[in-house]
């Protein structure tokens, strides 16, 4: 039977008989079942190898490597350290990598050559060659040999190492703060600053900014601020510098300006001399001199600066001089060292130095006053009795009796002197009392006022004398023994009378000549008499006036005489309604009246207020005229009756007035005479007849006299008869009692019923149909009517109603028919007008309509007009014209 050969072997023969066949394939080859050449197959690549009688290629095992000719790998070896095998090569172990053990299968072998130390290829042992000591060099793990360090980087090596013999085992790159050279890092130097990486000299990014400083391997050129004010930093600093003593520093940030936590970061850069007017502590501040000091010089280091202020002086902060500013005015001080001037305390004054350097006050002594710190002589009239017065009155004023020139410190500082001078108090020098004036008050010396020499006395070198005997002092201040002069006739004035009538003479048994200490008695046959009447309304008698003796008035018969002035009217647009001799009975009319001629009483032309239309008649309100009311000084409105009732009452009333007193008047009558007509006489005084009544009897005794004067008359004073004067023309009218005339008021006339003309003596209304103006009744003008009483216009009511006519005194507006229809009667007809040829009469106004509806015979026409063409008029009528004629 035939077999194949057996694996591993080869038959390259024919007839061969064992499995053995040729033999066993050769070492390197492979052969296969039936493989007929030993050299058929050869082993392969290095991952097999084919050892004698290989039927096919064996792979090497890990960590085994082939060995023989390549592609005819026969054997294996263990992979020797420093190598690893992998598909049956061996290799050496990578520089950077070391293999320590046998049979290593990966291209790590053992692992990495550590840090610091490098591995050549097929190194066996890790730490076999250490990195170079320089720090130029470095072995970073797996390193094959040592690498130079690159440019801007520096050598590492471990810290804590198992072989101090070791190198260095990496780089990195320079960091910030630092610069790197020849693999070495080396910080920054100090006032430098490093802000990148990478630097590769001492120059590193720049220099420290100002105000900051830098330490060695600064980051920033703002590293650190250079801190408190004590100290500063310019460019480049590595640290702060302590500023200078004297000096402060400066740059950066206000102090002022930061809170307490910010003054520790300041950024000062510089240093400064410090100026004058401040100093400087080792603290770095600048301050200013402090108020009442100065600094003159530079670099001062010293609170107190050069010093004190001078007196008289005054320096602000930062002041730069001894004498910065002058004090001022006197009204404030500087010591040494004030800041400011001080004012003056009130009470006392400025002193030292001159006006603008006062340097101290004093309190103000007596006899002076001190006000903004000058001193003052208290004024003349007053005294300083103590220290520190402040107002001009000082103490207050001098005493009475005494005067105080300027600069007085008593009260009683000089005595007044003899009685020609006075003080009254607070004079500065003593008065000399007027001529005609006493002192008064105190002692002779002292005399403290003077009064006027009263009437009876007289005053000369300020002593007061009584006038003597048989003179008087009738007015104050008089100066001489002379006095006013001597007693009148029929008078006798004893030591310090005041009136040459001071006493009167006394019974008729007595007389007094001129200038009469007492009474003499009247010589056997002689007596004396005086005296006097009262003036009548509107006139008054001037007692303060001095009178001729021989002017009109009353005397006395012997030597005795005594004048009495003679009366005068009272002043323009007054009046005095009642008799007397007093200037206060001549009153002011009031503002809406003025005063009649004879000055009795007040003609009113307005209402008191000025309202004039209470005066306007008006429909169904009665008319009203004004009355001056004596009583009340006013001008009323009243109505007419009023007025005629008043004006008689006024005439009743004032007729039987008050009887004047005997007003200071000496009677010494020696003889009588009977009372004349016009007259009446009581106890020995001869008094007029009042207005409006009258005295035809001798030795008349009743104040009313005889009677009334007769109605249509009026009586003035002292007349004699009932008929004394005729009352006047229509306009006046007088009733029984009258002592003036009355005016007729509008809308009345004066009765001629039962009086002449001239002595009318009542009025009455003006009846309808008449007006009555000045007291005369006038009937209504044809045309016009008058349809109610008292009226006092010419107009009366108004024009006659158109269609009828109004004679004289109508009474109506209507008062008669116009007529037939050959009339008309416009308005205000004072008779019926004929209607012309060729016109007709018509009806006219407002009410023709009617009126031609109405009236039945025509009789009321108003108007005339032409015939119409087609018309023809006769009589009044208008007729049309026949059929077949015409009219154009």
């Amino acid at each position: 039977m035939k077999y194949d050969c057996p694996a591993g072997t080869f038959g390259d023969q024919e007839g061969l008989s064992s499995e053995k066949c040729s033999g066993e394939c050769p070492e390197g080859y492979s052969c296969p079942t039936g493989t007929v050449f030993a050299h058929s197959h050869q082993c392969g690549n290095n991952s097999f190898y084919c050892p004698a009688g290989s039927a096919f290629p064996v792979p090497v095992p890990e960590g085994y490597y082939s060995t023989g000719v390549k592609g005819r790998r026969s054997a294996v070896a263990r992979c020797p350290p420093g190598s690893f095998c992998v598909s049956g090569e061996r290799h050496l172990c990578a520089g950077g990598v070391y293999g320590s053990t046998h049979a290593l299968t990966t291209p790590h072998c053992s692992g990495f050559c550590p840090a610091g130390w490098y591995c050549p290829v097929g190194s066996v042992h890790s730490m076999k060659h250490p990195c170079s000591k320089s720090p130029t060099e470095h072995c970073p793990e797996g390193s094959s040999h040592p690498l130079p360090v690159p440019s801007g980087h520096y050598a590492i090596r471990h810290t804590v190492s198992v072989s101090e013999e070791g190198g260095y085992h990496g780089v990195e790159e320079c960091p910030a703060g630092s610069y790197c050279i020849s693999g070495e890092r080396l910080p920054c130097p100090g006032g430098r600053f490093g802000s990148g990486t990478g630097e590769v000299n001492q120059s590193c990014s720049g220099e420290c900014a100002p105000g900051h400083f830098c330490p060695p391997g600064s980051i920033s050129p703002l590293h650190s601020k250079c801190g408190t004010t004590d100290l500063f930093c310019p460019r480049g600093s590595a640290s702060p510098t302590r500023v200078s003593p004297g000096y402060y520093t400066t740059g950066g940030e206000e102090r002022e300006r930061l809170s307490p936590r910010q003054e520790h970061d300041l950024t000062r850069s510089s240093q400064k001399q410090c100026e004058p007017g401040f100093y400087c502590l080792s603290d770095g501040v600048r301050r200013v001199c402090p108020a009442g000091w100065f600094g003159s010089a530079s670099g001062l280091s010293r609170s107190s600066c050069s010093g004190l202020c001078l007196q008289g002086f005054y320096c602000p902060e930062g002041s730069d001089s001894s004498q910065q500013m002058m004090c001022g005015d006197e009204g404030r001080f500087c010591p040494p060292g004030s800041p400011s001037p001080q004012v003056v305390h009130p009470g006392y004054y400025s002193a030292g130095g001159n006006e603008s350097t006062r340097h101290l006050q004093r309190k103000c002594p007596p006899g002076s006053y001190c006000v903004n710190g000058r001193r003052l002589l208290c004024p003349p009239g007053v005294f300083g009795g103590e220290f520190g017065l402040m107002l001009a009155n000082c103490s207050g004023l001098c005493a009475e009796g005494h005067y105080c020139p300027e600069g007085s410190a008593r009260e009683t500082e000089v005595q007044c002197g003899d009685p020609s001078r006075y003080c009254p108090g607070g004079g500065g020098e003593p008065l000399s009392v007027p001529e005609g004036h006493y002192s008064v008050g105190g002692n002779e010396s002292t005399g403290t006022g003077y009064l006027m020499a009263p009437p009876g006395y007289y005053a000369l070198d300020g002593v007061l004398y009584a006038c003597p005997a048989g003179r008087y002092g009738a007015i104050y201040g008089l100066r001489s023994s002379v006095c006013s002069g001597e007693c009148v006739e029929g008078f006798y004035c004893p030591v310090a009378s005041v009136s040459p009538y001071m006493f009167g003479c006394g019974p008729s048994s007595l007389y007094c000549p001129r200038a009469s200490p007492a009474p003499v008695k009247v010589l056997s046959g002689r007596y004396t008499v005086d005296w006097s009447e009262p003036c009548p309304a509107g006139y008054y008698r001037n007692f303060t006036e001095s009178v001729d003796p021989s002017s009109p008035g009353f005397s006395s018969l012997l030597n005795t005489r005594r004048s009495t002035p003679v009366c005068f009217p009272c002043p323009s647009n007054t009046y005095k309604s009642r008799r007397g001799d007093s200037f206060s009975l001549c009153v002011s009319c009031d503002s809406y009246a003025a005063a009649e001629a004879g000055q009795a009483t007040c003609v009113c032309y307005g209402e008191t207020g000025g309202d004039m239309s209470a005066l306007e008649g008006r429909e169904g309100r009665e008319r009203r005229v004004l009355y001056f009311n004596v009583t009340s000084n006013t001008c009323e409105a009243v109505s007419e009756q009023e007025f005629i009732q008043m004006n008689e009452l006024y005439i009743h009333t004032y007729n039987l007035r008050e009887r004047p007193h005997r007003d200071n008047l000496t009677i010494t009558q020696h003889e009588q005479w009977d009372c004349p007509p016009g007259f009446f006489c009581q106890d020995g005084v001869r008094w007029p007849c009042e207005r409006g009544r009258f005295g035809g009897l001798w030795r008349e005794t009743r104040p009313e006299c005889e009677g009334e004067c007769a109605p249509g008359y009026y009586c003035p004073q002292s007349s004699t008869n009932a008929t004394a004067k005729e009352c006047g023309g229509p306009h006046l009218y007088c009733p029984a009692g009258s002592w003036t005339p009355l005016e007729v008021p509008p809308g009345y006339y004066s009765d001629l019923s039962t009086a002449a003309p001239t002595v009318r003596h009542s009025i009455l209304p003006c009846p309808p149909g008449h007006w009555c103006s000045a007291g005369v009744k006038r009937p209504c003008a044809a045309g016009r009517y008058g349809s109610s009483a008292r009226l006092s216009s010419r107009e009366c009511d108004g024009l006659c109603l158109p269609g009828h006519f109004c004679p004289e005194a109508s009474i109506s507006a209507a008062e008669r028919v116009c007529g037939n229809s050959s009339v008309y009667c416009p308005r205000g007809s004072p008779v019926p007008r004929r209607v012309h040829s060729g016109f007709y009469g018509a009806f006219s106004g407002p009410g023709a309509g009617s009126d031609r509806l109405w009236s039945t015979d025509n009789s009321t026409y108003s108007v005339e007009l032409p015939c119409e063409p087609g018309y023809y008029c006769t009589a009044g009528v208008k007729y049309p014209c026949a059929p077949g004629r015409f009219n154009w």
